[in-house]
């Protein structure tokens, strides 16, 4: 039976080797160990260790060298040192020990071995300690003569199995003495022949994707320890780390038994739900590029980044994610986000969704919010007193209230909303403003520390550092300035595009008061009006007119009041050339007549400069 056994080891051994001689590690981890060793093994230098290499070996330091399986060591057949504390092996067997019948001190502190097997070996010393020995087979020629503790030392706590002979629980001929260690380990001690425990097997794990389990094989350092091209739950409780970009996986069934994984990155695969409400260690998670519809993270409060951009969620619930530090969710189709719970969250990334409803109220440390392209209407950021960068653009905000506690703020792009009013005199340094194409704005009171001020090349450029840009916002009609330079060259690039707006640096709003003054009528109007004046002390020449829609300019039209009126003709309601308009008497000769026969059909700005100021009104001509 021995015969037998010793040639099934012998065809093992074999097919450990290649037909160059050359020896296979199923562990990277161990072979680099080897090639990157002093003194050089390697003495070939071709990036492999033959047999013939490994025999001129007597002895190896591999401490902390993130090794999990010594198989090949067998090979190492001259050895009579092995050091190899501080790893992950998790087992020391009697295929890769039975040719290392020279091997005389073995110290393997602090790793994860339950087994170990070395009844061929002729020990002085066996050093064990920080592992979860329960299984240890030592019969044979092994002495572990040196003194004191020094000859054998393992930790007894989780000890079932120990094998000893005769010869060595008695005391050594150099009177070395180790019986108080042999009865320490008690009735799992045994004197005399082996009994080879059956270990229980490690159940493995089912993968009903074979490109997510080829993927796990793949990986470097190894998962499967063991080399049997199977992952079982042992193997996979001990990984730490998986990277999984571009395997083409389609299922991630059986990550629920990888319960230790702090990070995980399944970027560009085809995954379409995933479940990691059993993953509960993880900090860094990242599925860019897939095709979800579901994404569990409900248990996983240790998550600190969670990366899930170009997929096909509707919802996500991050309520219990309180750890949470990072979020991206760009395009997807997201409709509703509530992180009112994430009280450290710095980042949200949110762009090409279908977002109606964005809570970030409580999140404190928020410095940075992306939700470009969604369908907001209303966004509160009043508790949000770190927020620097806030970019919402082609949105349906009707309004945002920048208050005190948003000083912070350096990055505002709102273009493309539906805002009416824009007010940053609370942030301390704006650096970009952006809110062009807001149909619907009219005050925009800009004064402050701000840093696109520095220049009055920032207005207007967007590939500066520093810029505004107020393009596209027909119904504007009052801006406040910083009282600058050039703020003559601020008011007519404003005016240039705006011509009925105010510009100013007090921020005080002008007065409408057109009706103190003036009456224009007929209004509506079929093709002529009369602007008359209230009180003879009112002097005006010019008057401009104005799509109301748009704010373009339309024509200009000269003031000759009490000039006569040639071809005009007026619906009178009476016969004199006095008539009755919403209780007020008009003189029709002193007023000035308004020609509007070319207009078409549409409402307009009627604006008069006079001696007491510039006063505006609506007309519609019919």
């Amino acid at each position: 039976m021995k015969k037998n056994s010793f040639y099934i080891l012998g065809v093992l051994l074999y097919l450990c080797t290649n037909s160059y001689g050359q020896i296979n590690f199923p562990d990277p981890n161990f072979k680099q160990a080897l090639l990157t060793h002093s003194p050089i093994i390697d003495t070939s230098g071709n990036g492999e260790i033959e047999e013939a290499e490994a025999l001129n070996i007597d002895r190896l330091n591999l401490d902390n060298k993130n090794i999990s399986s010594l198989e090949g060591i067998q090979f190492f057949k001259n050895l009579d040192i092995l050091d190899c504390s501080d790893n992950n092996i998790k087992k020391i067997n009697d295929s890769q020990t039975y040719t290392l019948t020279k091997l005389r001190f073995l110290t393997a502190r602090r790793n994860q071995i339950s087994s170990i097997d070395v009844r061929n070996c002729k020990l002085w010393g066996l050093h064990l300690e920080g592992n979860p020995i329960k299984y240890a087979y030592l019969t044979g020629s092994s002495t572990f003569q040196m003194e004191g503790r020094w000859g054998i030392i393992f930790d007894l706590n989780n000890i079932e199995y120990v094998c000893i002979n005769n010869d060595q629980y008695m005391p050594q001929s150099n009177n070395v003495d180790h019986r108080y260690f042999w009865n320490r380990i008690g009735s799992a001690l045994h004197i005399g022949e082996c009994t080879i425990v059956t270990t229980p097997v490690c159940p493995i794990i089912n993968f009903p994707d074979p490109n997510f389990k080829q993927a796990l094989l793949n990986i470097s350092p190894a998962i499967d320890t063991d080399g049997d091209g199977e992952i079982c739950i042992e193997e996979a409780e001990i990984v730490t780390y998986l990277p999984l970009d571009g395997k083409n996986i389609n299922d991630v069934t059986g990550i629920e038994y990888f319960i230790n994984i702090e990070v995980l990155k399944l970027n560009d695969n085809n995954i379409v739900s995933a479940d990691l409400s059993n993953n509960l260690k993880i900090r860094n998670l990242s599925v860019i590029n897939n095709n979800l519809t579901n994404l569990n993270v409900t248990n996983n409060e240790a998550l600190v980044s969670l990366y899930a951009s170009n997929n096909k969620l509707t919802s996500i619930d991050i309520s219990t994610n309180k750890s949470l530090k990072v979020l991206h969710l760009y395009d997807n189709n997201i409709s509703q986000l509530d992180a009112s719970n994430l009280t450290q969250l710095t980042f949200i990334g949110i762009d090409n969704n279908s977002l109606t409803s964005l809570n970030i109220t409580n999140c404190y440390t928020l410095e940075a919010i992306q939700a470009r392209n969604n369908q907001l209407s209303q966004l509160d950021i009043s508790t949000n007193s770190n927020l620097g960068v806030l970019q919402v653009p082609n949105n349906k905000l009707t309004g945002l209230n920048i208050t005190s506690n948003n000083s912070k703020l350096k990055q505002l792009l709102i273009n493309q909303n539906l805002i009416n009013k824009i007010d940053i005199r609370n942030c301390n340094s704006m650096s970009r403003l952006d809110i062009r194409n807001n149909p619907n704005l009219k005050e925009a009171f800009l004064t402050g520390s701000h840093s696109f001020y520095s220049s009055f090349d920032n207005f207007g450029d967007l590939t500066r550092d520093n810029y505004i840009s107020i393009n596209n916002c027909p119904k504007l009609n009052f801006v406040c300035v910083n009282n600058v330079s050039f703020f003559n060259d601020i008011k007519n690039y404003i005016t240039g595009m705006y011509p009925l707006c105010t510009v100013n640096t007090d921020c005080t709003l002008p007065r409408n008061d057109f009706s103190s003054y003036f009456i224009l009528s007929p209004n509506p109007t079929t093709g002529s009006m009369i602007l008359s004046k209230k009180d003879t002390g009112t002097t005006a020449s010019t008057a401009d007119i104005f799509n109301a829609q748009t704010g373009s300019f339309v024509k200009s039209v000269n003031l000759l009041f009490g000039g006569g009126f040639g071809n005009l003709s007026f619906k009178k309601t009476t016969t004199s050339t006095t008539t009755q308009r919403l209780g007020n008497p008009i003189n029709l000769e002193d007023g000035a007549p308004i020609n509007v026969t070319d207009l078409a059909t549409g409402s307009y700005i009627f604006r008069v400069n006079s001696n007491r100021g510039t006063h505006t009104t609506n007309f519609i001509k019919m």
